[in-house]
């Protein structure tokens, strides 16, 4: 079935799928907040409905919804990458943590000003893809799909596997690739890898998951 290998280029096109950035919230949806600290989570990107289809036909989405995400982060400490990381399946109790916000709603016609204390943003790239065709599998390792960013395909494992059995893997976000537009965001997933998982059908007001793993 194949993937699609993400690339992050410059652009104002704000009606794509973007990194950084920011939202584009309705303004009756608050911005999420860590459940500790207490401060704004960080705008990580927004993925349009036009784009799941694309990459995951299987997966149904009307054209009016699109999904942000929003993670902790803390310059400088892994501790956020931590909270984030799931790497053994009992761990699956910290994708309700809060420590991640994965949130499907409409998409405003106008951006949503971040808080004041909000921490640093991560500067807006456009999001274009080049696809794939071949088997998304590393030798030797059948069950971990290259470390790209990318659209479907397999999570680049670097822990165990983590079964979701009512979502399905959507897309994958390597730290290089942020850290190659913001220096001042590296250690984001602790040098790993982000995961985005979705439910089928993508509802509005429904939420899905984003975690990490790293090594």
């Amino acid at each position: 079935m194949g993937f699609e290998v993400i690339k992050f280029v410059e652009g104002m096109d704000l009606n794509n799928s973007r990194i950084g950035g920011l939202p584009r919230l309705e303004s009756e949806i608050q911005w999420p907040h860590d459940p500790d600290a207490g401060i704004p989570l960080l705008f990580l990107a927004r993925i349009v409905s036009h784009d799941i289809r694309r990459a995951l036909p299987q997966m149904e989405v009307t054209d009016d919804l699109c999904v942000s995400i929003f993670i902790c982060f803390a310059n400088e400490t892994r501790a956020c990458a931590r909270s984030l990381a799931i790497h053994e399946q009992d761990q699956i109790y910290k994708a309700d943590a809060g420590y991640s916000r994965v949130l499907v709603h409409k998409m405003s016609n106008h951006e949503k000003i971040a808080p004041s204390n909000s921490p640093l943003a991560l500067p807006p790239r456009n999001i274009t893809t080049e696809f794939h065709g071949e088997e998304d599998s590393v030798e030797d390792l059948p069950d971990c799909g290259i470390g790209d960013t990318k659209f479907g395909g397999t999570p680049a494992w670097a822990q165990d596997v983590i079964e979701l059995a009512e979502h399905r893997f959507v897309m994958q976000i390597n730290e290089s690739d942020i850290v190659g537009i913001s220096e001042e965001h590296y250690g984001i997933f602790g040098g790993g890898h982000g995961f985005l998982f979705l439910k089928s059908p993508i509802c509005e007001n429904s939420e899905g998951i984003f975690f990490v793993q790293f090594s």
